[in-house]
C-alpha cells in the first residue's frame, strides 16, 4: 500500500516461533512485564555532568529469556508492531523520568523512532499528546532518528520532523557517519544535533585515517550550527579526543552501560557511573547499549 513495497524471504521455523511470540508479547502484555527498560546515561564531555539518559527496549522471550532489540526488532517491525512498541516506549519512559524530574533529578529523555513512525501524518500531534499527559517539557526530550528511516518517506519525515521541532522537541541523526548520505541530511532536515557511530570511535585517537574522518565530520556539524554527541565511547583516549574535537556529549561503557531504573538513580545522585572493569566486560556489556 502507498506505493511501498518490501522483500520477501521465507524465515526459518525458528524465526516463525520467534514472530508468534513477540506478536503475544505486543499484543497481549505490553501493560505486563514482558516488555522493559533500561536507561544508558548521557554525560557532557568536558564537566562529565550527567544530562540525559536514552531509553533502551528489552523483551522478556518466554523461550530464550532477556532478548535485545538488535534480536527482535527486525521481528517487530515485520509484524507491523514497531509503531506500538515506539509508543509504549516513550509513554514508559516519559513517565519514569517525570518521577525522577519531581524527586529533583531533572533528566533530559532520549528515544528512539523507527521509519513507521516518522511516515504516519500524526506522529507529532501524538507525541505533543504523551507530552502534555506527562506534563513534560518539549525541550527536554530528544528523539533519534537514523538515516534509514529518514528516506523511508522524506517527504512525511520533513513534515513530521519539522513539526516537532516547532513544539520543541530535539530530534538527533544517530549513527552519523555510517551512512552515504549523512551529510546531505543536515542540509534538508532542521535537525538539532548528530550522534556519531560508534564504528567511528573504534580506531580513535590511534588510527590517523579515523582521527582525520571524525574530526572533519564534527567540524562540519559545527559549522552548521548542530550539536555533537558520540555513542559507544570505552576508553578515556577516546573520551579526551572527542572533547578537544569539539564533541558536546558522549554515552557508552567508560560511563555506565545501560541500568535499570533504580541503578540509574543511585548513579545520578552519586554523580559517578561504573567503568567497565577490563575488556572483556566491555565486549560483554557493548551489545547492552
Amino acid at each position: 500500500g502507498g506505493h511501498g513495497w518490501r522483500v520477501h524471504r521465507a524465515s526459518p521455523r525458528g524465526d516463525s516461533e520467534r514472530l508468534n511470540r513477540l506478536e503475544q508479547s505486543v499484543r497481549e502484555e505490553l501493560a505486563a512485564d514482558a516488555f522493559f527498560l533500561q536507561y544508558q546515561p548521557r554525560v557532557q564531555t568536558g564537566s562529565g555532568r550527567l544530562l540525559a539518559v536514552e531509553a533502551l527496549l528489552r523483551w522478556r522471550d518466554p523461550a530464550r529469556g532477556r532478548t535485545l532489540p538488535a534480536q527482535f526488532l527486525p521481528l517487530a517491525e515485520q509484524a507491523g508492531l514497531s509503531g506500538a512498541l515506539d509508543d509504549w516506549v516513550m509513554e514508559r519512559a516519559l513517565r519514569q523520568t517525570r518521577q525522577w524530574r519531581d524527586a529533583g533529578l531533572p533528566l533530559a529523555l532520549i528515544v528512539n523512532v523507527g521509519a513507521w513512525q516518522l511516515s504516519q501524518p500524526g506522529y507529532a500531534r501524538r507525541v505533543a499528546a504523551l507530552l502534555e499527559a506527562a506534563e513534560w517539557p518539549a525541550g527536554s526530550l530528544e528523539i533519534d532518528v537514523c538515516e534509514a528511516a529518514l528516506q523511508a518517506d522524506p517527504e512525511a519525515s520533513l513534515a513530521n520532523i519539522r513539526a516537532l521541532r516547532r513544539l520543541g522537541v530535539q530530534v538527533v541523526l544517530d549513527q552519523f557517519g555510517s551512512g552515504e548520505i549523512s551529510l546531505g541530511l543536515l542540509k534538508r532536515y532542521p535537525l538539532s544535533a548528530v550522534k556519531l557511530d560508534r564504528a567511528l570511535l573504534r580506531g580513535l585517537p590511534r588510527r590517523t585515517a579515523d582521527a582525520a574522518f571524525a574530526t572533519a565530520l564534527i567540524q562540519i556539524a559545527r559549522a552548521m550550527q548542530v550539536q555533537v554527541h558520540a555513542v559507544g565511547v570505552e576508553t578515556e583516549g577516546q573520551r579526551q579526543f572527542l572533547a578537544e574535537a569539539g564533541c558536546e556529549s558522549w554515552q557508552g561503557l567508560l560511563c555506565s552501560p545501560a541500568l535499570d531504573a533504580r541503578a540509574l538513580e543511585r548513579c545520578a545522585r552519586e554523580q559517578a557511573t561504573p567503568v567497565a572493569a577490563n575488556d572483556d566486560a566491555r565486549a560483554g556489556r557493548a551489545a547492552n547499549e
